[in-house]
């Protein structure tokens, strides 16, 4: 390969030339693009109109949390969640004296005393499923962006 670094992000052979001659593909690349994915999808979700709304907590409430991964893994996973800070307005009380997160209840739904089940909003679900190949997109630009970014650090190297 020469010093230069040229692909198109459709070019996925070309990808996996260039990822072999980077020895693999750097920790260091794998952590914008993911986060830069999951921002999208939170700024996907509070602005969606999916969200319930009745104070507009669990809209202001959302939040990313990375991930701890092991040692050694090439490997970046970001959770679109809530923040804990919030959970004295997200933990609740049923009347029953029983203790229930309300995020999860409106995002999962939950069962009555008689065995009906309500408020099953999917949120979350649905905006990540709605816009999966926009942020592919988005992940795979600044993926290839990381990569050049590594790919002329290494040649500067060289030189």
């Amino acid at each position: 390969m020469s010093g230069v670094l040229d692909f198109d992000l459709k070019d996925f052979s070309s990808m996996e030339q260039t990822i072999r001659a980077l020895g693999g593909v750097p920790k260091k690349c794998v952590g914008p693009a993911a986060r830069k994915g999951a921002t999208q999808l939170k700024r996907v979700v509070k602005s969606s109109g999916l969200v319930p709304v009745r104070t507009g907590a669990l809209r202001k409430g959302i939040k990313l949390r990375p991930e701890k991964s092991p040692r050694g893994k090439c490997k970046k996973v970001y959770e679109v969640t809530f923040l804990s800070e919030m959970n004295d307005v997200f933990v609740k009380l049923t009347k029953g004296g029983v203790r229930y997160y309300y995020p999860a209840s409106q995002e999962y739904g939950f069962k009555t005393r008689n065995g009906g089940r309500v408020g099953v909003w999917y949120f979350l679900k649905k905006a990540a499923d709605g816009n999966e190949s926009v942020i592919q997109q988005i992940m795979l630009a600044k993926l290839s962006e990381e990569l050049v970014k590594a790919w002329e650090k290494k040649q500067e190297a060289k030189t």
